[in-house]
């Protein structure tokens, strides 16, 4: 049935360029893009591109009905992630639940670990003076609660690890290390700065976002992610109150700029190991990269197989890059200073 079904919708992905250019309503255009090129490699986020303001990047312009778009979003990516299924086949990489619990194992054969919600988040809940709309993320804030985690822990120069807008502030509590008193960072999905032209944080405000925040992330999932962790991302950004995400992305975007202090940081004091994914089209690798060029002694490596969500999307994959990472930090601040 699927190989039947590939080829009825086949003939139509040779049209696939003129049909979405012709769209009046959301249209995209960069230098030298190949739009048959950028539909077949990058699986299902050409769409989640369009919803996805780059910033200024040389070449590149989005346009269009940005709140249409974001009212129909998950319509759109349904379609083309079953067309996508029924042309190129299934993902046949696959990981399990089992091959996370041994590498957590693993990883607190090594060292404690400690995982903890912003407030707001999960299952932690909001500030005493924060209610609903009012939250915006900063560095300050972000920076005054991990150091009162370390302190409430009486941690002793823990390294600390996060990705997306927690990689950020892991480069903000390098630049602050004095400050918290931490042994090391692991930033994942990071860099200096990632700038938005307009504020599309903001983007279907009116919308349910229930539905519209997680349908904004999935296209930075890793295509090779196996289905039930491409839905555990979608259900955990699905399941945040109001207002948290677009919060949480003003300090993503233009809030967090450390392109100026990166290349104070320390890293006999802090030693600092970068992930990045390289299906990662948010905080690319080549970004990350060109932050860990700017910082002396700062080592960065890209991860093949993982997107923006490293953690959640392939724990198995995820799990060798990051011990790597904790190893090395390790090993620095085992050295004589």
């Amino acid at each position: 049935m699927s190989s039947l079904f590939a080829n009825i919708v086949q003939p139509a992905f040779t049209q696939a360029e003129k049909a979405i250019n012709s769209d009046p309503e959301i249209a995209i255009s960069a230098n030298d893009l190949n739009l048959h090129f950028a539909l077949k490699s990058n699986d299902s986020t050409l769409i989640y591109g369009m919803l996805r303001v780059l910033g200024p990047d040389k070449g590149v312009l989005i346009s269009g009905d940005n709140e249409a778009f974001a009212k129909f979003c998950r319509v759109w990516r349904l379609v083309l992630d079953h067309l996508r299924d029924a042309v190129h086949g299934r993902a046949t990489i696959v990981a399990s639940a089992a091959s996370y619990e041994e590498g957590t194992e693993d990883a607190q054969e090594r060292c404690s670990m400690y995982a903890f919600d912003l407030p707001g988040h999960g299952r932690s809940y909001p500030g005493a003076t924060q209610f609903p709309g009012s939250y915006r993320l900063d560095e300050d804030s972000y920076i005054d609660i991990i150091g009162k985690v370390v302190q409430k822990l009486n941690l002793h120069r823990p390294i600390v690890c996060g990705a997306s807008m927690a990689g950020h502030i892991c480069l903000a509590v390098a630049m602050r290390a004095d400050e918290i008193g931490v042994g090391g960072v692991i930033p994942c999905e990071a860099s200096d700065h990632i700038s938005a032209l307009v504020d599309h944080y903001a983007v279907g405000t009116l919308q349910n976002e229930s539905i519209l925040n997680p349908e904004r992330v999935c296209g930075l999932i890793s295509p090779t992610a196996p289905a039930i962790y491409r839905q555990l991302t979608w259900w955990i950004y699905s399941s945040q109150a109001t207002g948290i995400f677009p919060g949480d992305l003003k300090f993503y975007f233009n809030g967090w700029d450390g392109r100026d202090r990166a290349r104070l940081i320390d890293t006999k004091k802090c030693p600092m190991y970068m992930l990045t994914g390289e299906y990662d089209y948010s905080c690319t690798a080549a970004a990350s990269r060109a932050t860990a060029e700017k910082i002396p002694g700062a080592v960065f490596e890209e991860m093949k197989g993982l997107g923006h969500f490293p953690m959640t999307e392939q724990p198995a994959v995820f799990l060798p890059y990051f011990l790597r990472a904790l190893d090395f930090i390790q090993q620095s601040n085992a050295l004589p200073s």
